[in-house]
């Protein structure tokens, strides 16, 4: 076992900075100083003197604007090529973001994901966080997949969609820091009176980082609502009840049967499949996030030998 490198004691704010950076650090992502401000301050009088103390210490270093961990100045460069690729990246998330919104039943459009921290490498997805009409939410997820199945040849690219909740479901009831990241960090790109109600909707994501407000509103795009109450009309009656009710049972179906590898408990964690949300991350990232932001507090704690 490696001898710690010093002895050092934490306060309340120099903790948070560090757990905040070694958050980010699981995805090579430094911050700039005001959203690590955003993320790791509950006293913003406290921030300055907790990076200056960090950095006094040789524990965090800054360079170009960005925070970090020591010996993570590599990641810096990273971000700023990422970086460089978001603009082009929300060019075609509002093309697609115009789509969607036309869609029966869409009430609102979020970006989440990668894009949604401000970064777009090579490979990268743009995820969409869809909000629905109450009792329609099967019916506007699966017309969305059939499109990207029969149209877009079931690409992935630019047309992610993971997280579907109805607008009367708001609160996401999942609450740890991995959720309140990804809510913190959505983008609005349809429909921001409804992403204001949504942000308020989860105010718990303040108990992780109290001082985050809403994104602004510089992406949202219109939708021709004319066209969509049009497609929306067959469907307003008990036929689009019984689609709705046969879409979600038969996506269970195939979840079940496509992942019937997976612990029930796992399955669980990986997929929401109720009236007013779906979800479907079959990777189950947040799992993997978790127990990598465990591992990496316990090797900052073995090396500093830190005491809080």
């Amino acid at each position: 076992m490696s001898k710690p490198i010093s002895h050092i004691k934490l306060h309340e704010s120099e903790r948070n900075l560090v757990d905040t950076l070694l958050y980010f650090d699981i995805f090579d992502h430094p911050l700039k100083r005001e959203e690590l401000k955003s993320f790791a301050c509950r006293n913003g009088n406290d921030f300055r003197n907790a990076v200056d103390s960090l950095q006094k210490r040789n524990i965090i270093s800054q360079q170009d604007g960005y925070l970090f961990l020591r010996g993570k100045d590599w990641t810096v460069k990273k971000r700023q090529q990422e970086g460089r690729q978001v603009k082009n990246y929300f060019r075609i998330a509002r093309l697609i973001t115009s789509l969607i919104a036309v869609f029966p039943f869409v009430r609102g459009v979020f970006i989440s994901g990668s894009l949604s921290k401000l970064r777009a490498g090579d490979n990268s997805d743009i995820d969409y966080f869809i909000v629905t009409a109450p009792g329609r939410l099967w019916v506007a997820r699966t017309l969305l997949i059939l499109f990207k199945k029969i149209f877009l040849f079931n690409s992935y690219r630019y047309f992610c969609l993971n997280y579907f909740i109805d607008s009367e479901s708001l609160e996401i009831t999942t609450k740890n820091r991995f959720v309140a990241t990804e809510v913190a960090t959505l983008i609005p790109v349809y429909n921001y009176p409804l992403f204001r109600e949504f942000f308020k909707a989860n105010q718990w994501v303040k108990e992780y980082f109290p001082l985050t407000t809403p994104r602004d509103d510089r992406q949202v795009v219109k939708s021709t609502g004319w066209l969509q109450k049009i497609f929306e009309w067959p469907l307003r009656n008990w036929i689009g009840d019984k689609l709705d009710d046969y879409f979600m049972k038969k996506t269970l179906q195939h979840r079940k049967s496509k992942f019937n590898y997976m612990k029930p408990e796992e399955f669980e964690k990986a997929f929401y499949t109720q009236k007013n949300r779906s979800k479907h991350h079959p990777v189950n990232f947040q799992v993997i996030v978790d127990k990598e932001f465990k591992t990496k507090k316990e090797e900052f704690e073995k090396r500093f030998s830190f005491q809080s």
